[in-house]
């Protein structure tokens, strides 16, 4: 019998898109790719994050329009390494608020 591939939810928001995707600037060809063959099947749109530091090193992670991922899914492609560990964490400590 042959393996079945599960479907991916349905379910739209009022701009049409299902999941909003955020990655690490390193993840950004991947991302990118993604983003580019998912052109017509409107699964995924793309998440806008300003990372960027204060003057002592702490992450000022801005999430641009956060209030419009208001109940939609998300996802998030990262490739953590000692030196965005405590970035990415601040991020996705960020997203369920």
């Amino acid at each position: 019998m042959p393996e079945t591939i599960p479907k991916m939810a349905t379910h739209t928001h009022g701009d049409g898109s299902k999941i909003v995707l955020f990655y690490d600037p390193s993840m950004s060809s991947l991302a990118q790719k993604i983003l580019e063959s998912d052109l017509g099947k409107k699964i995924f749109v793309e998440g806008k994050v300003d990372w960027k530091h204060f003057p002592d090193g702490f992450p000022n992670i801005y999430i641009e329009r956060v209030h419009s991922i208001r109940g939609k899914h998300v996802a998030f492609l990262s490739c953590i390494s000692p030196s965005n560990c405590f970035d990415q964490l601040s991020l996705l400590y960020s997203l369920p608020k």
